[in-house]
């Protein structure tokens, strides 16, 4: 999705509701939490060092170089 889109749909509900987020397993009715900051992720501001690289890493490697991050 992209900022875009959310903020279309975000437009389309009430505006004085608190936003809560849910997993990929949730259930439709089960919040995993409160939303409590929106942030750009710039991957070049990120300086990993390679003798500290893990399995995980690959997630790292294969996100876009910019996104938006709703975190809670």
């Amino acid at each position: 999705m992209k900022v875009k889109q959310l903020i279309a749909e975000l437009k389309k509900q009430p505006q004085n509701l608190d936003v809560e987020y849910a997993h990929h397993d949730n259930t439709e009715w089960e919040s995993a939490g409160d939303v409590f900051s929106v942030t750009l992720f710039e991957k070049s501001d990120y300086k990993i060092n390679p003798a500290i690289r893990t399995d995980d890493m690959k997630r790292f490697d294969d996100m876009p170089n910019r996104l938006v991050i709703i975190r809670g």
